[in-house]
């Protein structure tokens, strides 16, 4: 029943980023590659999927290798 403030959550997302969270970084990344909130920007979500894969989140690690092997960009075995 609560509203929905997309710019508040990525305000507080930012913020717990800065703090060295590294979810935060996924979910911004996730705000981005979906357009909640924001533009949808493809670019600017991968580079936080990368900051957060770098950081241990293992989502963003997961994703950004579905990405590259949906791309085409893996050698398979």
């Amino acid at each position: 029943g609560l509203h929905q403030d997309y710019a508040k959550a990525l305000e507080f997302y930012h913020r717990a980023a800065k703090l060295g969270h590294a979810t935060s970084y996924y979910q911004i990344g996730v705000v981005n590659d979906n357009g909640r909130g924001v533009e949808v920007d493809k670019k600017k979500a991968r580079h936080y999927y990368e900051l957060a894969a770098m950081r241990g989140d293992k989502t963003a690690r997961y994703n950004l290798g579905a990405s590259e092997e949906n791309a085409e960009h893996c050698e398979t075995v």
